[in-house]
C-alpha cells in the first residue's frame, strides 16, 4: 500500500498511511530477523519512522526507517540484520525493505534503471 495514491493535503491520511506502513514494516522486519537465525526479543527497544514522499514522480511513496535503541538509524532489513550480524535466510528478498505489495524490482535503492551498455563499448 505504499505506492498508491493518497491525498498528501490531508493530515489524517498521511499518518494513517504512515502507522499502517511502520506496522508493517516492523512486523517484516520481525519475520526478517527470525527466519536469519535471530529471534525476536532482539528488536526490544526498536522502532519505526516513515515519512511520505510529498512531490516528484514517487509522490505517495513510504519511506520507512529503523531505528536502534541507540538512535541508529537503517533504511533496510537487510541492513538491520548486518548490524546483528545474522546470514540472511537465501529466499528472502533481503535487498527489498519494503512490503511485498509495492516492491518495484529496482535492488539496493536504485533510483533509476541501470542504463544499458552500447554494443561497441568496451567492458
Amino acid at each position: 500500500p505504499s505506492i498508491l495514491p493518497v491525498d498528501l493535503g490531508d493530515p489524517v491520511e498521511l499518518e494513517r498511511r504512515r502507522e499502517e506502513s511502520r506496522s508493517a514494516a516492523f512486523e517484516a522486519l520481525r519475520r526478517f530477523i527470525c527466519a536469519s537465525g535471530g529471534v525476536s526479543s532482539m528488536l526490544d527497544g526498536w522502532t519505526t519512522s516513515a515519512e511520505v514522499r510529498r512531490a516528484g514522480d514517487s509522490a505517495g511513496h513510504v519511506d520507512v526507517y529503523f531505528h536502534a535503541p541507540d538512535g541508529r538509524r537503517f533504511r533496510s532489513r537487510l541492513e538491520v540484520a548486518r548490524f546483528f550480524e545474522l546470514a540472511p535466510h537465501a529466499e528472502q528478498p533481503a535487498w527489498d525493505s519494503r512490503p511485498v505489495g509495492s516492491r518495484s524490482g529496482r535492488r539496493n535503492g536504485d533510483a533509476r534503471p541501470k542504463r544499458q551498455l552500447d554494443a561497441d563499448a568496451v567492458v
